[in-house]
């Protein structure tokens, strides 16, 4: 169903405003800021397909979820299913919270999402298992955190199965309120919830370091998912 404009208004602008977040750390962080990003891998047809001049992957491996049957057939990138961004930049754990003067330089992960259509598809769990790889082997360091707001009571499940720890409640934060006609920012309290990355640390050993910041996942049926 088609959304009311009103709606459409607070959703276009809520993008603006995120997108030039996105671009600011970027800015302010280029050698400290990374995004990861996974694309559907659809089958390439004919010069004269609509995918013709989309980009080819070269190597199926970098597939995930591919079929063995299918491992010989040519793909190019499809639409974007999901991201997620990771930051170094001063975060503080103790009293004085993240504004905290003797802050330490922590990854700091935000913007998690997976569109609504791939949601069953692990593309989350991958995306995270990325940013982990990365803090740990390209940046040398042990730990992740993160913000979720108490109500997102999914996110912070999806966080908690896959190692992170609730340290405290942040009341003071606030957030767009979307269910009226006019945006208003409203007090909300956000769970901060870190993750110990040692284990990964241990495991690192002789492996490979991570330079590719995208992978592409098979979708059973394809179809855009944007």
């Amino acid at each position: 169903d088609r959304l009311p404009p009103w709606k459409e208004a607070q959703i276009t602008y809520l993008k603006t405003l995120q997108t030039g977040d996105l671009r600011r750390r970027r800015e302010r962080y280029p050698q400290s800021n990374e995004m990861f990003l996974a694309f559907a891998a659809e089958p390439a047809l004919s010069q004269n397909s609509g995918n013709a001049k989309r980009r080819m992957i070269t190597d199926n491996g970098e597939i995930q979820n591919l079929p063995n049957y299918l491992s010989d057939q040519l793909f190019v990138r499809g639409d974007l299913l999901g991201f997620v961004e990771i930051t170094q930049r001063q975060y503080g754990l103790g009293m004085g919270g993240r504004y905290a003067g003797d802050a330490e330089i922590r990854p700091v992960l935000t913007n998690l999402a997976v569109s609504q259509k791939a949601r069953t598809l692990g593309i989350g769990s991958q995306l995270l298992d990325r940013c982990e790889r990365h803090v740990v082997r390209n940046w040398g360091m042990d730990e992740i955190v993160l913000e979720v707001e108490d109500y997102n009571t999914q996110a912070v499940d999806f966080y908690a199965k896959r190692g992170y720890d609730i340290l405290f409640s942040d009341p003071a934060r606030r957030r767009f309120d979307v269910s009226g006609l006019v945006l208003r920012k409203v007090r909300c309290t956000r769970q901060i919830l870190r993750k110990n990355l040692a284990w990964q640390i241990a495991q690192q050993a002789g492996e490979q370091v991570v330079g590719r910041s995208w992978f592409s996942q098979f979708v059973p049926g394809g179809g855009n998912y944007f």
